[in-house]
């Protein structure tokens, strides 16, 4: 999250709730508005837990900062409330304001106007307290501007304060700027932004920013309806590719008419070239494009992207390319007005991971021409066909949908047969993905954009399992006994505890039973044996659910294998090989035999053979489990995962042989293959006699596992749906394995292991090393010690992977050219570095936000899409205790100290753009790092500053040593080469006459100067004059005497600097400011001519003249650079009555 020397309001964040989830909901109301329009709120809440949830509702009035008023709702597990009025429910009187939601739920709150016949809304945007946009960050905004409210749309912007203090914000569009003040905590509303900047009529794009934390958005209301549309502010510097789905130009269900209009604008100074490129529903395939120029601040309206295509008709999705943000509004076209809807964004690196699940509200009608229907729009973000899934209560559909395309699923209660009313839906997809869901008033056919919870998973049956366990409704063994059902599908298991395992990975509940065998009673062991032993065997699971589709179980097994050797079941058969055998059902013999086979084969000709290259050994032969030493692998159905390695002897977790079940719901083919690479990996680690039990290395297992995948069949690429896991949350520790979310996260950590054999190649054999540690160690000593051993030592390795899990480009987009896996490492934050103001300062995060736990990487990006900032400053604040010191005579500076002792395993990479070009920089130990954009060799593009801790130690988290976390400091003021010329005059009263012209000089920079001797506290920046030269005359006559000389050189004779700025200065006398000792040192000792009495009599006489001139200059030493940091000017006149003339200097970019 973004921070800028800020405090959080205690208002926005309630202290008896701060462990809850909070969200602000700014925008709600109850009055009347413009143009006879009436406006209300409503909303949905669903409780996705086991547990019952209380709500907290509480209203801000627009203008203060304080809870007017609040209540309290229960909802229980799985429950959806409506809240047909905000207002109502609050019991508060009119008005408008933020609404502050508090609980474990997910919320989505809508602001519409109630019409005659219908409504015609917009949704509000949540935020969190500590969310929004820092202090000097910009935004912008389209927005219309109107010549008559009554007939042209026009635009309101909210704004929500989110600091501890006052803040100012700046709106600035079409070269107007205002500014307005709006109290801490507070929110306000300017109505008719375009009245209040005096923009004329037309279609423009505000920047906005604030002094101080903030938030803000944009509702574009339609004159005729009264209808709102949100518009969200974008960062001034585009993310490359954006795609729009959902714009259209046909007609609807219901009488609708379908239309699409766009904004595009052009923030930075340079024009900026944009291609728009149309892809109809359900093709990957572009049929119009047409690229466009605008100009610097240009804003382009189109008030019909088909029309402006060259397209007639349909619908489909719209792809911008190119320097300029983009704004996209679907509406349908009334008789008399527009009725419409934002169109959310997919840009680069965005979307949805596969399996993971998105909860989402719609509405069911029982008849679509007179109740609000939600249509569900898919886009595919892989380049391969997905399926995507939709499941609501106990109901569930599926749809395919194409590579690159997107579908919709129009009426989604229509599709999933779901009752009449809102209802939650969860929707996930087996690949890369986005997804929004249009709710769609009947009467007005008003589109409003609902859009999803990443936030929360449905509760699983473990979920189920353990919240009964730890209220006591279950006992221990109890709770053990219906995991291990779970684990199976076992229809025993009671329907309270069936939840949704849809979307886990890793669930095996043996373990913990065969630790816990002595203690469990005898009915549990009977219940739980059959568990134990591959499913060919007699008295196996398999053996006591032949009954028919798994729902009809035996009283007793016949045979205990758990306790004594039982034979081989005939319904089994299998193919095998030398080194394995795959069993099936011999009533499935039509379909498994042939898969059977193929996968004796694989194993055979290449997994077996790659196993043992990479570890030296095979897994342990099996002591004729199913009937010979051959490792058996089993087609089974049942199973909630795709596979699982399960140790031989079932009471040994380490140094024994194992069986392999595979699921039969997956496909024959490389995918399968690759799965079972996964597994036989397994299987070999088992066999090793480990320090603990193999449970105790998970996190480590898993990882390997997934990159031996990669190695046996580096193009099937199964491994890249694991990813994600990884990549969206590279915060989170490498050994991560509690919940089922962080399972999935090692899976995806197999990036690293593929770094180091793919990117950084190392030898296979790094794998072997690390597992062989384990029998020496846990998993942290044993990743540590074999990489050691490989000569790929962690602390090398760890911020060398974080650097190329980034991915976004060239040089570092390895992953992407090697393995063709282009997701790329989160982005904790990315900061616009355009200035509003002449200087500013950024950090990176605080408090939780930023603590680096072992095996963790975090990532920040600062763009510069502008030429506003000059001087760039980090200051490392995890290795270093960074503080504001005050410097006497000078002001606050930022001093980075050492803290005494330095955090382990700490890393600072930066990866700094210039020219185009990305390259490395290794900031660790550094206390500041500095940059001079006006250099071309430091003309910063963007910065990502990457922060990593590769120490295995758990209790290592490393945290901000003093007052700020670290940070990146900016300013305008000039530090590349200044350039001017100087014409002074000093008149001695009414006698002789001194001038100094100076032209052509230039001074230029010799870097920084700090205040302390090791380096670690820049105060300014020293400049030595290079070029120029000088030109001293005197000539007049007082009472007495005349007086004429003269004198001229270089001024790069003096090798000392002759300017000192000061752009590290934050406030205080010498912010902004400049001292210098401009012609002091330059002139030559001179003789002038002296002529006096009658008869005249002339002698020569030594004389200084730039000591007598120049200490009348600069008798006021701080000297402020122009707001814009690029010039300087001294008005000799306002020193001194007898001086004239100025010195003016220009700051000039260096080649």
């Amino acid at each position: 999250m973004r921070r800028l020397y800020v405090l959080v309001l205690a208002a926005l964040v309630p202290a008896a709730a701060a462990q809850a989830r909070v969200r602000l909901f700014p925008g709600v109301a109850r009055l009347p508005g413009a143009n006879g329009t009436v406006w209300r709120s409503d909303g949905v809440l669903h409780n996705p837990g086991p547990s019952p949830q209380k709500v907290t509702l509480e209203l801000i009035p627009r203008g203060g900062s304080a809870v007017s008023t609040s209540t309290t709702v229960q909802l229980q597990p799985g429950e959806t409330r409506t809240i047909p009025s905000v207002y109502d429910l609050l019991g508060a009187p009119d008005g408008a304001g933020v609404l502050r939601v508090t609980g474990e739920v997910g919320a989505w709150f809508r602001a519409y106007n109630q019409g005659a016949q219908g409504t015609f809304g917009q949704d509000l945007p949540p935020i969190a307290p500590t969310g929004g946009s820092a202090a000097s960050t910009v935004t912008t905004f389209a927005f219309a501007s109107p010549q008559s409210t009554a007939s042209d749309f026009r635009s309101n912007l909210l704004l929500v304060n989110l600091d501890s203090k006052p803040v100012t914000f700046t709106i600035s569009a079409a070269g107007k700027t205002k500014t307005t003040n709006v109290p801490a905590g507070a929110n306000t509303q300017i109505n008719n932004l375009g009245a209040f900047l005096g923009t004329p009529k037309g279609f423009f794009a505000a920047s906005v920013t604030a002094d101080g934390r903030w938030y803000a958005v944009v509702s574009t209301v339609d004159p005729i309806t009264g209808d709102p549309t949100t518009v969200r502010g974008l960062a001034p510097v585009p993310q490359g590719q954006r795609l729009f789905p959902g714009v259209a130009k046909l007609a609807g269900a219901n009488q609708t008419a379908w239309r699409t209009e766009a904004t595009f604008a052009n923030p930075a100074t340079n024009a900026a070239s944009l291609r728009l490129a149309l892809i109809p529903r359900g093709s990957s395939h572009e049929v119009a494009s047409r690229t466009v120029t605008l100009a610097g601040g240009e804003a382009l309206r189109v008030a019909d992207l088909y029309a402006f295509l060259n397209v007639p008709s349909g619908a489909g999705m719209l792809k911008v390319t190119g320097a300029a943000l983009a704004w996209v509004r679907t509406f349908n076209q009334g008789v008399k007005g527009t009725f419409g809807q934002d169109l959310a964004a997919v840009g680069e690196g965005e979307g949805v991971s596969a399996n993971t699940p998105v909860l989402f509200p719609f509405e069911s009608p029982a008849d679509p021409r007179t109740g609000f229907r939600s249509n569900l729009a898919v886009l595919n973000l892989e380049t391969r066909d997905i399926t995507v899934t939709m499941r609501a209560g106990s109901r569930t559909g599926s749809k395919p949908v194409p590579a690159g395309s997107y579908v919709q699923v129009d009426n989604l209660g229509g599709f999933l047969g779901t009752p009449i009313g809102t209802e939650p839906v969860w929707v996930s997809a087996d690949g890369r993905w986005a997804g929004t869901i249009s709710t769609i008033d009947p009467v007005t056919g008003d589109p409003m954009t609902v859009r999803g919870e990443e936030s929360f998973a449905p509760p699983s049956s473990y979920d189920l399992i353990e919240k009964a366990r730890a209220s006591r409704v279950l006992t221990d063994e109890q709770a053990l006994l219906y995991s291990v059902w779970a684990d199976h599908r076992d229809p025993r298991l009671p329907a309270a505890y069936r939840g949704d395992d849809r979307f886990l990975e890793e669930t095996d509940s043996l373990p913990a039973a065969t630790s816990r065998w002595g203690t469990l009673s005898v009915a549990t062991r009977e219940a739980i044996g059959p568990f134990l032993a591959p499913p060919f065997v007699a008295g196996s699971w398999w053996d006591l659910r032949r009954g028919g589709a798994g729902s009809v179980w035996t009283a007793a097994p016949p045979c205990r294998p758990w306790e004594a050797g039982c034979p081989i079941l005939a319904d089994w058969e299998y193919k095998q090989g030398p080194n394995v055998r795959v069993w099936y059902l011999k009533a499935n013999a039509s379909t498994d035999a042939a898969t059977a086979q193929g996968l004796v084969n694989e194993v055979e000709q290449k997994i077996w053979q790659d196993l043992a290259g990479v570890l030296q050994r095979w897994p342990l032969q099996d002591g004729w489990l199913g009937g010979s030493p051959h490792l058996d692998i089993a087609l089974v159905d049942g199973l909630p995962v795709p596979a699982r390695t399960r140790p031989a002897d079932w009471n040994a977790c380490k140094k024994t042989a194992a069986y392999i079940l595979l699921s039969r719901s997956e496909p024959a083919g490389p995918r399968l293959n690759s799965l079972l690479a996964h597994e036989l990996m397994h299987a070999a680690q088992l066999g090793y006699d480990m320090a603990a039990c193999i449970d105790a290395y998970h996190w480590l297992r898993e990882p390997i596992a997934v990159w031996f995948e990669d190695y046996v069949y580096p193009d099937t690429n199964r491994e890249h749906s694991y990813a994600d896991n990884y990549l969206d949350e590279p915060h989170v520790p490498m050994d991560a394995f509690g919940n089922d979310r962080e399972k999935l996260h090692a899976y995806g950590a197999y990036l690293f292991f593929q770094y180091l054999t793919r990117i950084r190649g190392a030898e296979p054999s790094v794998i072997r090393h690390v597992w062989e540690a384990t029998q020496n160690g846990d998993a942290y000593r044993a990743l540590e010690a074999g990489l050691k051993k490989a000569g790929a030592p962690l602390d090398q390795t760890w911020p060398a992977f974080g650097v190329y899990a980034w991915n976004a480009a060239q040089p570092f987009d390895k992953f992407a050219q090697k393995d063709k896996m282009s997701l790329r490492a989160a982005i904790q934050d990315s900061f616009p570095m355009s200035l509003s103001g002449g200087d500013g300062f950024y950090e990176v995060a605080k408090g939780d936000d930023i603590e680096l736990p072992r095996l963790s990487t975090r990532y920040f990006v600062f763009d510069f899409p502008d030429d506003h900032a000059a001087v760039v400053g980090f200051f490392n604040a995890l290795e270093f205790a960074v503080k504001l010191e005050k410097v006497e005579e000078y002001g606050d500076v930022f001093s980075p100290k050492s803290p005494g002792t330095a955090p382990k395993g700490l890393h600072v990479r930066a990866l700094v753009k210039v020219g185009g070009t990305w390259k490395e920089e290794d900031w660790t130990g550094w206390r500041h790092r500095s940059l001079c954009r006006m250099k071309a060799s430091e003309k910063l593009e963007s910065l990502v500053v990457i922060l990593s801790n590769s120490s295995v130690d758990v209790d290592n988290n490393i945290v901000p040593q003093g007052d700020f976390s670290p940070l990146v400091w900016v300013s305008n003021f000039g530090c590349g080469p200044w350039e001017g010329s100087a014409t002074l005059t000093y008149r001695w009263g009414d006698g002789p006459v001194e001038t100094m012209t100076v032209s052509n000089f230039r001074i230029e920079g010799l870097g920084d100067g700090y205040t302390d001797d090791d380096g670690g506290t820049p105060l300014f920046q020293s400049f030595v004059a290079t070029a120029g030269s000088y030109q001293w005359n005197l000539s007049g006559s007082d009472a007495n005497c005349s007086y004429q000389g003269s004198s001229a050189g270089l001024v790069s004779l003096w090798p000392a600097p002759v300017l000192f700025t000061h752009p590290w200065v934050v406030a205080g006398p010498a912010h902004r400011a400049f001292v210098s000792e401009l012609f002091q040192p330059w002139t030559l000792p001179v003789t002038v001519t002296e002529t006096c009495g009658s008869p005249p009599k002339s002698r020569q006489i030594p004389y200084a003249p730039a000591n007598f001139v120049l200490g009348t200059v600069f008798d006021n030493p701080w000297k402020k650079v122009s707001n814009d940091g690029k010039t300087w000017v001294v008005d000799a006149s306002k020193i001194d009555k007898h001086l004239s003339g100025t010195w003016r200097l220009e700051a000039k970019r260096q080649p």
